[in-house]
């Protein structure tokens, strides 16, 4: 092997470069390889643990929202040694493999003090985001009025044929039949205009 054999070795996402090297090595290195990969992306299927680059003709522009918890380590206890929550890098692939564009983008609390205009003109470029901070997170190490703010500044990615008390309401706010009603309402929200 190495000279043109090779074993069959999960190589989805694998750079040309690196197929060829794998290509080139000696035959029990590819078995040893082939084996520890199975075992690590299991039944053939690739995990990633980086974000994937997205698709050149990508469907939709969505991003995962997140915030770090001023003083925590990681950000908070929901965080892991990279700062983001453990399942936004898989969520931000699902919809990359899906064949949109999705990014990873951080709710700075300190660059949104007095108003939420910084946020607005980061996720403006989105066609819908996907917000993976817990109702309430934001009233954590932060100032009074964080959470609120945060809050307005979604509804502009609601439509408004939606009404709603508040995107992040507590759990314990609402009756359980309403929780469910909302988890089943899809929606896509409006692009924003695009400048010329």
């Amino acid at each position: 092997m190495g000279a043109g054999t090779s074993v069959a070795i999960p190589n989805e996402g694998l750079t040309d470069e690196t197929k060829k090297a794998i290509e080139g090595l000696p035959a029990e290195a590819q078995k040893e390889l082939a084996s520890k990969m199975r075992t690590i992306y299991g039944n053939g299927k690739a995990r990633y643990d980086t974000l994937q680059p997205a698709p050149k003709d990508a469907k939709f522009k969505l991003c995962v929202v997140q915030f770090k918890v001023p003083g925590a380590k990681n950000g908070g206890s929901d965080k892991g040694p990279d700062g983001n929550r453990i399942d936004s890098i898989p969520i931000a692939n699902g919809v990359i493999a899906a064949g949109g564009e999705c990014d990873l983008v951080l709710y700075d609390a300190d660059k949104n003090k007095a108003d939420t205009t910084e946020f607005a003109e980061l996720t403006a470029k989105y066609d819908a985001l996907i917000v993976r901070i817990n109702p309430g997170q934001l009233s954590q190490g932060t100032e009074e009025g964080t959470q609120k703010r945060f809050d307005g500044a979604l509804h502009p990615f609601a439509p408004a044929s939606v009404t709603f008390p508040s995107l992040l309401s507590p759990p314990w706010s609402r009756s359980a039949p309403a929780l469910a009603a909302d988890r089943r309402r899809r929606w896509r929200a409006p692009r924003p205009p695009q400048s010329s």
